[in-house]
């Protein structure tokens, strides 16, 4: 009898948690304007958590400085930066989850280059980065297994618009005892002036 009122209780939960998110779905479907966080978390499911426009705005604050070291972003300014394809964050920085991430920086007036410093794992010797800058494809890099690059694209974002970047992996791996499929660790960001997409071997 137990056993069977706890059976009742779960499916009714399970039931209550499937109307809710149809609810949320449906919100969105019926007022398409809805808050792009509240569509990115709820609806597409391409971000990891939500943002209220009071907290995006902090977060761009955040953000909007010469040099970001993501191992050091509280967790709202993370939730912005990271939009999607991540794992969690480490000390040193995050790792890409997979074969495809994204993150999403603020508009920089004045700024027309964006250094990445990447970590890349790979289950061969490479590890092959296809990058797109607001969906526009930047080209293709080739990052040396365990090494650290610093990846310098272009930034042609429109005015006002926040500059998204996107990745797709080639060779994404699980380390021993790591389950998680490792593409590329993601140091840190800088913002510079004028030049051309190139990728350089760090130490």
């Amino acid at each position: 009898m137990l056993r069977s009122l706890r059976s009742r209780i779960a499916a009714g939960l399970g039931f209550a948690i499937l109307l809710f998110e149809a609810g949320v779905t449906l919100a969105g479907v019926i007022h398409p304007r809805v808050d792009q966080y509240y569509r990115d978390y709820y609806i597409t499911r391409t971000r990891p958590c939500w943002l209220t426009p009071a907290k995006a705005a902090a977060a761009r604050a955040a953000l909007a400085v010469d040099t970001i070291k993501v191992g050091g972003l509280d967790p709202v300014t993370t939730c912005f930066l990271l939009e999607d394809g991540w794992s969690f964050v480490e000390p040193w920085g995050v790792w890409s989850q997979g074969r495809h991430a994204a993150l999403e920086l603020p508009y920089r007036p004045g700024d027309d280059r964006v250094v990445l410093t990447l970590r890349a794992f790979s289950t061969s010797a490479w590890q092959a980065v296809t990058v797109f800058e607001n969906h526009r494809r930047v080209g293709r890099f080739f990052l040396a297994k365990r090494a650290v690059t610093r990846l310098q694209l272009p930034v042609q974002p429109a005015t006002g618009q926040d500059l998204e970047i996107s990745f797709v992996i080639r060779h994404p791996g699980s380390p021993g005892g790591d389950r998680r499929l490792l593409g590329i660790g993601l140091v840190s960001i800088a913002w510079q002036s004028t030049g051309a997409p190139t990728a350089s071997a760090g130490h």
